[in-house]
């Protein structure tokens, strides 16, 4: 059998494959290697351009802020915002304008921290300013008004952060040296010490470099004038606000007129007073100067008619009645004052008693307690005014004359016969009142007392010294009656700052006010008259940090 043809014709056939796929395979690429296709590009998203506000404007309306003249501004100010609404110098202007608006026309007291405002302009303002610290945490102006706007809604901590702040940022700035002097103001009503004012002393101080000749030194002056009277320096502070009077004009003026005005009246100068409150009203009529004026006026016709001379007073009460329709208030509130007390005299005068106001004389008298003076009290007896009938006025001024340690007082109304058996709401007697106490005064008032009413049985003096109002006290072991759920408790290891004394209808105690800081009630603490030696478990400290 015949097979190596076939064999070969198979092991032929790779070949010839081989041969075929060679001869039809396409030419090597010799060409550029191909490049890999890239993803589409991606498109950027337009970033949003922030225009700033023309800086022409915005220096507008700074001066016009500079120079006390913010209303002028306004609308130029909003329509600023609205077309540039990222602008933290346009946001801290409105910040500044709705704080200006805020205390527009208000009075203040010159010896506490801003405590009269319009409360939602207020917090406007304060969103104002927070959002500018948001948008430019560099800005110190933007602190500035947060530094402001935080002291007045009640947080002088926060004040001086934000001020420490805006110092690290503009140390040189004058405003800054105003508004520390501001909170520094509010810290020293917080504390009840002067050290503060003397604090802020110092930055009004610096904010001043003579020559003086500008608005804002010219207010650090008239703020330095206000603190000297809060300090009961009464001369210099007139020196000082009349150094900011001879650089001020307009409504800066104005302002600075009432404050001296005021200050003048204080310290008795009462036609300085009428005569500074009556220019204030020339250049701006404001409801301020106004209630000045009237204060004056009627110290003024007091005078006159505690001297015997009323005709004198006769202009006064008539310009007074201009002004103000009600004597009330006013009386209420100059009885208070040792220079101003004259005024209750004015309610003798005939237009007063024919409208009966002179009836209202002996609900004055408690707020005077402190410091009228026999003479005062032989003066008004000699007008009408009974001491010897056992009225419950009459009996408030004789407790709290005790209270204030007015030995003067004591023994003129023990002499016109005020009633010695009268009690507090609480059943306190005259005797209980004046059985606490080491000092002097209080040591001669029990012994007129005693010479009155005799020695009860058992009596002996209490060593033992009253919490003074505006001070603060660490309780050294728990104290106070605690006899219904709404009763307070003076716990050990607390600190708190001493209100007034007060009663307890129904109870013997010796009733005292406590707070937690100026302004913020914490209670009322009892303690029995029985014991008395609880209040040797506080002691005095100082004033905790805020």
């Amino acid at each position: 059998m015949r097979t190596r043809p076939l064999l070969l014709l198979v092991l032929a056939l790779p070949a010839g494959v081989l041969a075929y796929q060679q001869a039809t395979k396409p030419p090597r690429y010799t060409g550029p290697a191909p490049v890999a296709p890239r993803p589409p590009a991606t498109v950027p998203t337009p970033v949003a351009v922030v225009v700033p506000p023309p800086e022409a404007a915005l220096k507008e309306i700074a001066e016009a802020f500079e120079q006390g003249q913010e209303d002028r501004v306004e609308a130029q100010l909003r329509e600023l915002q609205a077309k540039h609404p990222e602008s933290a110098e346009l946001q801290t202007l409105l910040a500044r304008l709705e704080y200006g608006q805020a205390i527009a026309g208000r009075s203040q007291p010159i010896d506490k921290s801003l405590m009269n405002f319009d409360w939602p302009l207020m917090r406007a303002a304060d969103r104002w300013a927070t959002q500018a610290t948001d948008t430019d945490p560099e800005l110190a102006d933007a602190w500035l008004i947060r530094g402001r706007t935080a002291l007045a809604l009640t947080d002088p901590r926060k004040s001086l952060e934000f001020l420490a702040r805006a110092e690290t940022l503009e140390p040189d700035s004058v405003r800054l040296r105003l508004y520390k002097g501001e909170t520094l103001r509010a810290m020293a009503t917080y504390t009840g010490k002067d050290v503060h004012l003397s604090a802020a002393l110092v930055e009004y101080e610096r904010a001043v470099r003579p020559p003086v000749d500008s608005r804002l030194e010219y207010v650090a002056l008239r703020q330095m004038g206000e603190i000297h009277a809060a300090l009961g320096d009464h001369a210099k502070a007139i020196d000082h606000l009349t150094l900011a009077i001879a650089g001020f004009e307009g409504r800066d003026l104005a302002f600075a007129l009432e404050s001296r005005a005021r200050i003048k009246l204080e310290a008795g100068r009462v036609d300085a007073s009428i005569a500074d409150s009556r220019a204030a009203l020339e250049i701006l009529n404001f409801p301020v100067a106004a209630h000045t004026l009237a204060d004056a006026l009627l110290v003024k016709a007091g005078l006159a008619v505690r001297s015997g001379n009323e005709a004198l007073a006769a202009p006064y009460l008539k310009e007074f009645f201009t002004i103000e329709q009600d004597p009330t208030e006013h009386a209420g509130q100059l009885a208070t004052g040792k220079n101003t007390f004259p005024a209750i005299f004015a309610l003798f005068a005939a237009p007063m008693r024919e409208a009966h106001w002179d009836r209202m004389v002996p609900d004055t008298l408690v707020g005077a307690a402190d410091f009228v003076t026999a003479g005062d009290l032989r003066a008004l007896a000699s007008r009408g005014v009974r001491f010897d009938g056992g009225d419950q006025l009459t009996a408030n001024l004789l407790f709290r004359a005790v209270a204030s340690n007015n030995v003067d007082a004591v023994r003129e109304l023990l002499a016109q016969g005020a009633d010695t058996s009268v009690r507090r709401e609480d059943g306190t007697t005259l005797l209980d009142a004046a059985r606490i106490g080491t000092q002097p005064p209080r040591a001669e008032i029990r012994r007129l007392l005693l010479a009155r009413m005799g020695r009860p049985p058992g009596w002996t003096d209490t060593p033992v010294d009253l919490p003074k109002p505006g001070h603060w006290y660490r309780a050294e072991r728990t104290i106070g009656e605690k006899v219904n759920p709404n009763d307070k408790q003076f716990e050990a290891g607390m600190v708190l700052l001493a209100g007034n004394q007060c009663s307890t209808p129904g109870r013997p105690y010796s009733c005292f006010s406590f707070y937690t800081a100026p302004e913020k009630y914490f209670g009322t603490i009892k303690v029995p008259i029985a014991s008395p030696e609880d209040f040797n478990a506080l002691r005095e400290v100082e004033a905790p940090s805020p």
